[in-house]
């Protein structure tokens, strides 16, 4: 018999149950009598599972004690560099929770708790898989809950949270393209000035700097266009610059769309 205990659903109750909060209660002395046992959370919800009660409080101040539960909260993300994080790319999975409050307060996917989401990475962190979970070292949590979120109010009475977490950063597609011409019989001029170059795909202050190309038309190559990146490749064609700079490559998936027309001499 219990002195007036939550059972869970806000209910006052004197039966301690499954359902009973984390908590420290205080115990009638007079009203149990059976066999001992020694009063942990497991027996007593093991007893009152089975519609028993046999163990012995005698006359006196007693108390039983529920332990919180631990429970697992892993987050995780994506995006790709230079973008803005966006709560839509968030999933966030629970491994520990009793089913009624899984039910009540994670639901299907813990979609209500995204909004409590804080991500320390920024539209300059570079590419990489970070987090707890991550393999940038050193591991540090970038998705995090403040302690006055949904999530952490929610799970505060009976549960110790381990949060763990994963953020990765994907490369930003970045797409060069260059044009330029001569005429059948010349010989390829390498100069770079005398190309059209531009890009599409380059995020905030990064900027695209180059010293050269690399344009493996002959002398001797047929008049015509040769293409590269396009669709179908010619096997000559204008293949790459030279001498980049003004961003980390490491944070971009660089392709290139190069056109060299050879004209009638």
């Amino acid at each position: 018999m219990l002195n007036a205990i939550d059972s869970g659903d806000g209910t006052a109750t004197t039966q301690m149950g499954s359902h009973t909060n984390a908590g420290t209660y205080a115990l009638n002395g007079t009203a149990l009598t059976g066999t001992n046992v020694v009063l942990t959370q497991a027996n007593i919800l093991a007893q009152n599972a089975n519609g028993k009660y046999d163990y012995t409080v005698t006359n006196g101040a007693h108390q039983a004690k529920i332990d919180k539960i631990g429970v697992t909260i892993t987050t995780t993300g994506s995006r790709k560099y230079g973008h803005e994080n966006s709560t839509s790319t968030y999933t966030i999975e629970e491994s520990g929770m009793t089913d009624w409050d899984k039910m009540a307060l994670y639901g299907t996917d813990g979609s209500g708790w995204k909004s409590g989401i804080a991500n320390s990475t920024t539209t300059t962190t570079p590419k990489g898989d970070y987090g707890t979970s991550g393999s940038v070292v050193p591991k540090t949590a970038v998705l995090t809950y403040a302690s006055g979120s949904k999530l952490a109010t929610a799970l505060a009475t009976n549960y110790n949270v381990i949060y763990a977490d994963e953020f990765i950063i994907g490369a930003t597609p970045l797409v060069i393209i260059i044009s330029g011409s001569k005429t059948y019989g010349d010989l390829t001029d390498l100069d770079v000035g005398k190309y059209t170059v531009s890009s599409t795909g380059l995020e905030g202050t990064d900027t695209l700097n180059y010293t050269g190309l690399l344009n493996s038309v002959a002398l001797k190559d047929d008049a015509g266009t040769y293409s590269k990146g396009n669709g179908a490749d010619t096997t000559h064609g204008i293949t790459a610059l030279t001498g980049l700079s003004g961003f980390d490559s490491a944070n971009y998936d660089v392709t290139y769309k190069t056109t060299y027309v050879v004209c009638a001499a």
